[in-house]
């Protein structure tokens, strides 16, 4: 037996995102789409991936992992895209885990999901064009109350309320 041990201190690293960030740019109801964006952690050194996913809480539980973890997040990455039409299902927040060599964060960082819906309402048309199989006129709506993401807008013409068989007019 040894009488004078050998110490060393050992350190304990917590490298976490410092913030993460997204903006809900698919407008329909129950639908996600834009990009998720984090601030790194100052101190990459150890930091060799990000996991990036939707999940039911803060803390990631019921997680489905953005890109079915088809790619690789690879440090000095900042950013992914959430595809349109993602359903929100019962996701309530967007976690961002860093992994090491060995392995996953247990704690992420986490922001809430927004789903951001904005529809126009009482949309009017009256025909102005007296001929058959023709129209002509003016295309009426109400503005969306937040329209903070709203582009441009779409005008169809189709075969029903659904929009089977729509056609692009504008």
């Amino acid at each position: 037996e040894q009488t004078t041990p050998v110490a060393f201190a050992i350190s304990d690293t917590s490298q976490s995102v410092l913030g993460v960030d997204f903006t809900d740019r698919d407008l329909d109801v129950d639908d996600l789409g834009g990009t998720i964006v984090w601030s790194p952690t100052p101190d990459t050194t150890l930091v060799t991936q990000y996991h990036v996913y939707l999940a039911a809480s803060a803390i990631g539980t019921s997680r489905s992992e953005i890109g079915g973890g088809l790619f690789t997040l690879v440090s000095g990455t900042n950013l992914v895209a959430l595809l349109p039409d993602e359903t929100l299902s019962y996701y309530t927040h967007v976690v961002v885990f860093t992994r090491s060599s060995l392995l996953e964060q247990t704690t992420p960082v986490a922001n809430v999901l927004n789903d951001t819906v904005s529809y126009v309402s009482n949309i009017s048309f009256t025909d102005l064009d007296f001929d058959p199989s023709e129209l002509g006129g003016d295309i009426t709506w109400t503005d969306p109350d937040d329209v903070s993401e709203v582009m441009d807008y779409l005008i169809y013409l189709s075969d029903g309320l659904a929009g089977a068989g729509r056609s692009q007019v504008l």
